[in-house]
């Protein structure tokens, strides 16, 4: 199974994956179609996305992914209680710009987090 390990300090991750390429990897992807992340609810696991990975128009136009979040499915993590929807976003940000190598660059540039002060640093 494809998983992307997120080690920094004391805190580990090994995210899950799916995706709908032949071999279930990233390295099998389309390089001529473009790649829709697909995100789980809260509480919920990737198997919530079943419906979206079995639709044929999405299969036939889009390489498609999925991340199990942390405590979810099928990832392992240890508990910690700093885990929010900040860490969630930064674990998808790794997985995808370190690990695929997905530039930067051609994504949007996101929204300005909510200001936590003047000298406000985010830990993962």
């Amino acid at each position: 199974m494809p998983y992307v390990d997120i080690a920094q300090g004391n805190d580990f991750a090994s995210l899950w994956y799916i995706t709908n390429s032949p071999t279930g990897h990233v390295s099998s992807f389309d390089p001529d179609k473009p790649t829709v992340i697909l995100l789980h609810p809260f509480f919920l696991d990737s198997t919530w996305l079943d419906s979206q990975f079995g639709d044929p128009r999405l299969n036939e136009d889009y390489n498609l992914i999925a991340f199990d979040q942390r405590a979810a499915g099928r990832t392992l993590s240890r508990p910690n209680g700093k885990q929010d929807s900040w860490t969630d976003a930064a674990d998808l940000a790794f997985a995808c710009h370190v690990r695929y190598k997905i530039s930067v660059n051609s994504c949007p540039p996101p929204s300005s987090p909510p200001s936590r002060g003047k000298n406000a640093v985010a830990k993962i």
